[in-house]
């Protein structure tokens, strides 16, 4: 059995075939992988006051789907920020509020995701 260095292929790639085939002794290996990008987004997110968000609230793109919910600390984080230009946090007494995204939100290709901090209005 044979693995690979997850430090050595791209954060983004995908094995898009395997072999059956066992290399020779100390031979390596060749993979075919299908390169993707995408913009993950740690975010902060602050009400009108400069408080976090209450944990529990529902985070929606402007498509309607659901995103993720809000954790302790206004944290919310998303997996591909790349199609989302606002979001809508609904909390549990049903009072709404948006976050606009900026098309450089995230943009960092240095790590796996990007922080940034935003104030819901």
């Amino acid at each position: 059995m044979a693995k690979a260095r997850s430090r050595s292929t791209p954060r983004a790639c995908r094995p898009t075939s395997t072999s059956t085939r066992a290399p020779a002794c100390c031979a390596p290996l060749a993979a075919r992988c299908r390169a993707w990008s995408v913009r993950r987004l740690l975010l902060t997110l602050l009400d009108s006051s400069g408080q976090p968000l209450p944990s529990g609230a529902s985070v929606f793109d402007d498509r309607g789907r659901f995103i993720n919910l809000v954790q302790p600390g206004g944290l919310v984080f998303i997996d591909n920020s790349a199609d989302i230009g606002h979001l809508i946090i609904s909390d549990h007494q049903a009072r709404e509020c948006r976050v606009t995204l900026d098309p450089d939100t995230g943009a960092s290709s240095d790590s796996y995701y990007t922080q940034a901090q935003r104030t819901c209005s």
